[in-house]
């Protein structure tokens, strides 16, 4: 009796599974119903034979294979063989339905196998993206793009030549606008096609992550008559392309990229892929409905232009986020969360020279007997000794003042339009802060306070000196104590 063994089944969340979803059969048809949907959309914006101001299944080619892998190739192949025979039907050229079979299949497949490639090695570009490399993963993206659609537009005019659905006379150069409307359709609703793919699937995709980083959301009312405002600015640009006599007016729409950029950095990334996508596509529908085809190539590069402009603007917010990041990194003590040493000079001086003549004081501080803590319970016990007295010291100062770590257990607080006697007042408080610290893993924490006023111009590094000669002083007068040094001395 042969044994039957048990398939192995992985669970949902496996990042096998998660990371190419399976398409159901709910959603495939979706995805057919909406490719071909557009591509019929795209025929009734030929100016050439087989060429379109833009070719929306493109971007949807190029999303589908980006966000599923080969899984998507089932529903783009039928759909390419469905949309050839439709073809054949709108120019009523009668082709055997044998030949118009093979003439898909071949077209399918070049389609698949060209966005297919391109949306996967796009998926291992921005698998490996972060916020840093956000530039150079756009600009991958869009050549992977434009290669795709090119190589797209090549194999597609082989495939119909070779299947007999498309005759070799005067078709030398067809692949050339083919290629521009489907660059067109992949760079500018691909991203937007994916996100909502991601967010219908209900997929991770940390990828998304990288350019939700936005400091300043808008209502969506507000996002509608930016909306507005883009879409009145194209209707006068692409009208002057219409009642001029001069053809160069339709270059009058490449300064719709101001609007579009306008859009891009005051909202949400979401949404300025959604605006790009609407630009597209009332761009091609205006320069249908205004017959302006000898035009055609212009307004297909004012696309294709303004959408990689916008995605390089989607980025700023991440770089922005990145470099803040970084900032705090450098500039905060991983530990305490307090200053650097380095951070805090600087912006002590910042402050010296932004009020000169103003009196501010320095207080020095260390924790006695550090070295005992760290030697009898460990590093980790010295750890939260440190944080603990960061945290007592922080809780006293006002939120002008500066407090820093500048090296092992010894801190730094200036303290700005304060006097001597004030700030030896605030070293007292923050020994007792100190001293009221509640931890029962080790001997009651203190502090020693050098205090010290700054004179005249004297020089940051040199008070902080005299602060760490009346620490000394301190230490040697039994520790637990403030000792403060004499103005100027």
């Amino acid at each position: 009796m042969p044994i039957k063994r048990a398939v192995p089944q992985l669970p949902e969340n496996d990042p096998l599974v998660r990371r190419h979803p399976m398409l159901t059969p709910g959603m495939a048809l979706l995805f057919c119903a909406l490719w071909l949907l557009t591509w019929r959309a795209a025929v009734l914006l030929e100016y050439l034979p087989h060429a379109s101001i833009w070719f929306p299944p493109a971007g949807l080619s190029l999303a589908a294979f980006f966000v599923a892998g080969w899984r998507a190739l089932p529903p783009v192949l039928v759909c390419a063989v469905i949309a050839t025979f439709w073809i054949d039907a709108i120019y009523g050229e009668a082709t055997p339905w044998s030949q118009l079979l093979l003439a898909g299949i071949l077209f399918g497949a070049g389609h698949c196998f060209s966005y297919g490639l391109g949306g996967l090695l796009i998926r291992r570009v921005f698998d490996k993206a972060t916020a840093i490399t956000i530039p150079r993963t756009i600009v991958a993206f869009l050549v992977i793009a434009a290669v795709s659609s090119l190589l797209a537009s090549v194999v597609g005019v082989a495939a119909l030549k070779l299947g007999g659905t498309l005759s070799s006379d005067n078709n030398d150069l067809v692949w050339l606008p083919w290629w521009i409307g489907d660059m067109g359709g992949a760079i500018v609703l691909a991203p937007a096609c994916a996100a909502a793919m991601v967010r219908l699937l209900s997929i991770p995709a940390p990828w998304l992550d990288l350019f939700r980083v936005q400091s300043n959301q808008r209502s969506w009312r507000e996002f509608t008559l930016k909306m507005l405002c883009l879409t009145l600015m194209q209707l006068l640009a692409i009208s002057l392309a219409y009642y001029s006599s001069r053809p160069e007016a339709a270059f009058a729409a490449f300064f719709l990229i101001i609007p579009q950029m306008w859009l891009v950095y005051t909202e949400s990334p979401f949404r300025a892929a959604f605006s790009v996508a609407w630009f597209g596509t009332t761009t091609a529908l205006l320069v249908s409905v205004l017959n302006l085809y000898e035009q055609a190539l212009v307004y297909q590069f004012v696309v294709t232009v303004t959408a990689a402009s916008a995605y390089f603007g989607m980025a700023v917010p991440g770089l922005m986020a990145a470099n803040q990041a970084l900032e705090k990194k450098i500039a905060t003590d991983q530990l305490t969360g307090l200053l650097t040493r380095e951070s805090l000079s600087e912006q002590v001086s910042r402050l010296r020279v932004q009020a000169p003549t103003s009196k501010s004081s320095i207080l020095m501080f260390d924790i006695d007997h550090f070295k005992t803590v760290n030697d009898r319970q460990g590093h980790a016990a010295g750890d939260l000794a440190l944080r603990q007295v960061a945290q007592a010291a922080a809780s006293v100062l006002r939120k002008t003042d500066l407090l820093g770590r500048y090296g092992g257990d010894e801190f730094v607080v200036f303290l700005p339009g304060a006097n001597l006697e004030r700030a030896a007042l605030t070293a007292e408080r923050m020994r007792g802060a100190v001293a009221a610290i509640n931890n029962d893993l080790m001997d009651p924490l203190s502090c020693s306070f050098g205090a010290v006023e700054l004179s005249g111009g004297e020089d940051v590094d040199h008070a902080i000196a005299r602060a760490d000669h009346a620490l000394l002083q301190a230490k040697r007068e039994g520790r637990n104590q403030v000792q403060v040094a004499a103005i100027g001395g």
